[in-house]
């Protein structure tokens, strides 16, 4: 975690999901590749792709979600 003094003691901490919009189309090569989960995302203009950065505990298992 990491306190800035000089924004009132805002602390930032780890980034809880993404969301990235691709803002053009690429004409050859180029994926986004989540390798734990075998997919791969092809760039198109205009689409987004969104996941979470966090893992998730059950309280009542203790057994953690699947996550990328």
């Amino acid at each position: 975690m990491i306190m800035l003094p000089h924004k009132n003691n805002l602390f930032l901490g780890d980034r809880i999901a993404t969301w990235m919009f691709y803002m053009s189309d690429v004409p050859a090569g180029g994926r986004t590749v989540f390798p734990r989960i075998g997919a791969g995302i092809a760039p198109e203009a205009g689409a987004a792709v969104f996941w979470y950065n966090l893992r998730r505990v059950h309280s009542h298992t203790n057994m953690e979600d699947k996550l990328i």
